[in-house]
């Protein structure tokens, strides 16, 4: 090798390290996983003030959710927990979670906690606050995400363990079955798989029992809890790792087993574990998040590529291009060529999967460069940019040097050779092979380096919300909220009467629905005209009815009904029940979808007159 070429690799090992070490910062002082799913809403919205006890607390969040164990609780203002029934997922919608309210709820303020697991298995943590009788409270002094940093430390840890658990374990044996299959009896290839499927075993292993002191806030103390563990199992996140320890148990009979003369049962079983091993990743990760059939698949297959072309390049570093190996000349120029071809397909693969990953999590430009999963995945990009250009190079030295090296040594014109001549070109043949595996051993111990890096980004990635996720909480967010309302039941014949109407929390789900008939406080002696004045927009959802400069007017009749236009849900009557003078109540009124609804409402004023006013009530 020259000079020019030394320096080159030099400076190529500075670009690797410098990824490395820049992926360990970003994987050791990376802000701690992330809820994936949003909280979008609540019921009774967050710092209301209530006449009484509601009948339940209910949250809904931008994904389904599972409860953890003592996930919702309720605590007075002098800190201690309110005796209630378990908080439960809603039947009617997976992504909201109902914590039953005790009817001799005492006046006061009072503060809901919540710790849920997101579909992606990440925990969800907040806290709203609510009075009775009295203002609610502040939330300064409330800790709203109990997480012990260690677990959140030894978990992103196990992750990474995974990661390169999966690329040594399921690559190495893709490695073998597809690329060098004079491997299976190679010592140092042995070592390589008891490595991966020990560290897969490993990560397996901390990441079930890690997940539950995870998701509950609870400390490493606890790892071993059964009911938190039980919590764990009950989970797709629970049941996808048990199934991957089931894989690396077949995979340990392939370890046991490994000179035996059954190969193509070996066989068999080497393929169930490269490709069975990624499939259990789906129901641990975003995609489990998704409805799109599409995204789990091109999850897998992305997980399929990337340990198919790591792992082959730890078995090329470690056990075909070192110095100290003493292979045959033809097996390692077939193992290495073969292996070209495979990595080549596994880098397409990875760009069209990557791309669509990318695109379904990211969705904006915005995301991309305004949201912490946006820029790590930059950052991502980047690095398996230097990896398919170190790649490059790899695949270089391989077409020129080894297809060169596989060349058969040409005969004389006769058809003979002298014992020399072909002492001369087999030993020239054999510097060329030692030559081209110096050069190739120096790009693929950089490949080595820059694919650590990638894996370290990767695990921290798995526990960032998707960009696509944030701002579609952000806007759902934005439009979630109780809807208030007035309207005038005659502007032309009686301006001076109306109705006001509260609908919350205006979601898909359970709503409150509220009219109140209502006259100006002139025609009951007051000094003001026309329709109540508009509602304080500081005042909580709950009490801003109460504060119209308005009288009830005690009306015989009122009747309500939700239309969604250009759907065929038809009229969704509300059960409207009498609750005071002029004001009607219904405290469960349900809307399926979200949309722009219509209420409808039919006002009676008197045995003759009737008049009908409808309130628009977007719904998210």
């Amino acid at each position: 090798m020259t000079m020019q070429p030394r320096r080159r690799v030099r400076r190529l090992s500075g670009l690797a390290a410098a990824l490395v070490l820049a992926a360990g910062i970003v994987a050791l002082t990376g802000s701690p996983a992330a809820a994936h799913a949003n909280l979008v809403g609540t019921s009774p919205s967050n710092g209301t003030e209530l006449d009484g006890p509601p009948d339940e607390v209910r949250l809904r969040f931008s994904e389904r959710v599972t409860v953890a164990p003592d996930g919702v609780s309720i605590r007075d203002s002098a800190g201690a927990v309110v005796d209630t029934g378990p908080a439960a997922v809603a039947p009617e919608d997976p992504s909201a979670v109902v914590l039953p309210v005790p009817p001799d709820l005492p006046d006061g303020s009072y503060v809901v906690s919540f710790r849920l697991v997101s579909a992606d298995s990440h925990p969800v943590a907040g806290a709203i606050v609510f009075g009775v009788g009295v203002p609610a409270g502040s939330l300064d002094n409330v800790d709203t995400d109990p997480e012990d940093p260690a677990v959140a430390a030894v978990f992103a840890a196990s992750r990474w363990t995974s990661y390169a658990g999966l690329a040594l374990l399921a690559g190495v044996l893709g490695m073998l079955v597809l690329c060098w299959p004079g491997g299976w009896a190679n010592r140092r290839a042995r070592r390589v798989v008891v490595v991966g499927w020990v560290t897969s075993l490993a990560g397996a292993v901390a990441l079930l029992l890690l997940q539950g002191p995870y998701s509950a806030g609870r400390s490493l103390a606890e790892v071993a809890d059964p009911t938190l563990l039980s919590a764990t199992l009950d989970t797709d996140y629970g049941r996808y790792v048990v199934a991957r320890m089931i894989l690396v148990a077949v995979a340990a009979l392939l370890v046991v087993g490994w000179r035996a003369p059954w190969s193509r049962l070996r066989t068999a079983g080497a393929v169930l574990v490269a490709v069975g091993l990624p499939v259990t990743w789906m129901g641990t990760g975003h995609a489990n998040a998704s409805d799109n059939p599409l995204d789990r698949v091109a999850d897998v297959v992305h997980l399929i590529a990337m340990s198919t072309w790591f792992g082959g390049l730890a078995m090329l570093a470690i056990c075909l291009l070192p110095r100290s190996v003493s292979l045959p000349r033809e097996e390692v120029t077939g193992a290495v060529r073969r292996f070209s071809l495979l990595a080549t397909g596994a880098v397409v693969t990875l760009v069209v999967t990557g791309t669509y990953v990318a695109w379904r999590r990211i969705g904006t430009l915005e995301a991309l460069l305004g949201t912490d999963y946006g820029r790590l995945l930059a950052f991502k990009l980047a690095a398996m940019g230097v990896l398919l250009w170190l790649g490059s190079m790899s695949r270089s030295v391989v077409q020129r040097r080894y297809a060169a090296a596989a060349d058969p040594v040409p005969e004389l014109a006769d058809g003979t050779r002298s014992s020399r001549s072909k002492r001369r070109e087999a030993r020239a043949a054999t510097e060329q092979e030692r030559s081209a595996r110096a050069q190739l051993r120096g790009s693929v111990r950089l490949e080595v380096g820059t694919a650590i890096a990638v894996l370290a980004v990767a695990s921290v990635l798995v526990a960032t919300p998707p960009g696509v996720v944030v701002t579609a909480a952000e806007t759902l967010a934005a439009t979630a909220g109780p809807v208030l309302e007035q309207v005038s039941l005659d502007p032309e014949e009686d301006p001076t009467a109306g109705v006001q109407v509260l609908v919350d929390p205006a979601w898909v789900g359970e709503n409150r629905v509220v009219v109140e008939v209502v006259r100006s406080a002139e025609l009951a002696g007051g000094t003001s005209s026309g329709l109540p004045n508009a509602p304080n927009p500081t005042a909580s959802p709950a009490t801003q009815i109460s504060e119209f400069v308005a009288v009830p007017w005690d009306v015989p009749e009122v009747r309500a009904s939700f239309v969604l236009p250009g759907s065929d849900l038809g009229q969704l009557p509300v059960e409207l029940t009498r609750t005071a003078p002029g004001v009607y109540e219904a405290s469960d009124a349900q809307l399926p979808v979200a949309g722009d609804w219509r209420l409808e409402l039919a006002v009676r004023t008197s045995e003759v007159d009737s008049h009908t006013v409808q309130v628009a009530v977007p719904v998210s």
